[in-house]
């Protein structure tokens, strides 16, 4: 979707594009988070990639839909969109 805004706007407005809608990703996963009362769990299953990642000295799969479902996922798409719209208008 970046590539799509980019070449309607230019290098310049798309990277302050990108850096505003993952602010606001940020503050839609937050959000999320706090509705569904899951921010420590959530954090907690950071932590634990992170230190097993560093355990194994490679990256493994973070998150598995299959599994877990939807509950950690937020549509960056509008959070791009949004911020399209604050960048341009």
């Amino acid at each position: 979707m970046f590539s799509v805004v980019g070449s309607f706007v230019g290098i310049r407005l798309v990277l302050k594009i990108m850096v505003v809608s993952l602010f606001i990703g940020a503050v839609m996963a937050v959000v999320k988070m706090i509705i569904r009362n899951n921010f420590t769990r959530r954090f907690r299953q950071l932590s634990n990639y992170v230190i097993r990642c560093m355990q194994e000295k490679r990256i493994t799969v973070y998150y598995d839909r299959n599994c877990e479902g939807e509950d950690g996922i937020i549509p960056f798409t509008v959070a791009i969109s949004l911020a399209v719209l604050i960048c341009v208008y």
